[in-house]
């Protein structure tokens, strides 16, 4: 097994060796974790609970034909393991330094022409909810952009200058980030070549990540009394405000085989490991009335 993490931060494959770094423990959350840099501090911690969205980053890995999946998540409630094998893209991120000059990416160019920001405090996480908007919708509608801003909140009330910011998303997504494309998916695919279960033991916890369904089974057997973690978003809760020592976890996030969906002759298969967001987009057209209730839920 592993006890080393992989991921690309800022165009490169960072590194994090457990062993070596005493200050982080596989719990550490990647707000926390990002928060102990010193060049990507725009995250904030709002609630430490999922609700307010000041900590929003994006996500982004490896998906079909070629191109990276972009997907918004409160860093509040990650675990530093579960972005092995992504990439990490903050606030930080989005603007480019092109002879002398800082050249802001359009979502952000749009928000300053939009007075979209008031107090700032929610600004980056705004920002972030926006730009994988802008990777994943050319032309979202009102409904879609909403959806996507939902986890968001600003105590300032400045939404609408902020939904007006949001016609950024319907120009060409095309980015620097689209330039880089290629050269990204070569450094994931060179992380994720490896699928050795991932084990970090440090002195009071043992954190297991595995990649296939049978070393997960196989984990499960031996380590029966391990809570089991996919988005993390119940179980890091007892770490963030009760602040539980979670000695032994399995994370399933890893495991492509129980994220499958299979339409067959008697019915639809949904598998364990889907998120809610993914079920919500395959019952739009399937199961209407299903859609209509995960639109609502929380």
């Amino acid at each position: 097994m592993n006890n080393t993490i992989k991921f690309v931060l800022d165009d490169n494959i960072a590194e994090i060796d457990f062993s070596k770094l005493k200050d982080l423990k596989p719990t550490t959350t990647v707000l926390n974790y990002l928060r102990s840099l010193g060049n990507h501090k725009g995250v904030k911690e709002g609630c430490a609970e999922g609700d307010c969205g000041a900590c929003t980053i994006v996500i982004a890995e490896p998906g079909q034909n070629g191109k990276l999946n972009y997907k918004s998540v409160d860093s509040c409630l990650l675990f530093l393991p579960m972005i092995h094998g992504k990439q990490l893209i903050t606030i930080e991120n989005l603007s480019q330094r092109k002879n002398g000059n800082t050249v802001l990416h359009p979502v952000q160019e749009m928000m300053v022409n939009s007075f979209g920001t008031q107090c700032g405090y929610c600004t980056p996480g705004f920002i972030m909810s926006l730009f994988a908007l802008y990777k994943n919708h050319s032309k979202p509608t009102r409904e879609i952009t909403e959806d996507s801003l939902s986890g968001n909140l600003c105590r300032c009330t400045g939404y609408q200058s902020i939904l007006e910011a949001a016609a950024a998303c319907k120009k060409n997504s095309r980015d620097h980030f689209s330039e880089k494309t290629e050269t990204t998916l070569g450094l994931l695919n060179e992380i994720n070549y490896d699928k050795t279960a991932i084990m970090i033991e440090t002195d009071k916890q043992i954190y297991y990540r595995p990649f296939r369904l049978d070393d997960a089974l196989m984990l499960r057997k031996y380590y029966s009394n391990a809570v089991l973690i996919n988005g993390a978003t119940d179980i890091a809760l007892k770490q963030t405000k009760k602040n539980e020592l979670l000695a032994e976890i399995i994370d399933l996030s890893g495991v492509e085989e129980l994220k499958i969906y299979d339409e067959e002759e008697n019915g639809f298969y949904f598998g364990a490991g889907m998120s809610l967001e993914n079920l919500k987009a395959i019952c739009e057209k399937e199961f209407p009335a299903l859609y209509d209730i995960l639109k609502l839920f929380g």
